[in-house]
């Protein structure tokens, strides 16, 4: 199995931006919008997944 990077965003911007610098240098790239997504990503498939939690929202939410 190689070794793959998780990147994990707090809004669909960051996971984005941060997946097509990686994608656009070379590698295999996978980007979900829901963390719930990520059962369904064979790790060999990927060597970086970059993820959006919409965290940011959370705060908010939180008043």
């Amino acid at each position: 199995m190689k070794e793959t990077l998780l990147v994990i965003a707090d809004g669909l911007t960051g996971a984005n931006d941060t997946a097509v610098m990686f994608a656009e240098s070379g590698f295999d790239t996978v980007l979900k919008t829901k963390v719930s997504a990520l059962a369904q990503i064979h790790p060999d498939k990927a060597q970086v997944i970059s993820v959006s939690t919409d965290s940011r929202a959370i705060g908010e939410n939180c008043n």
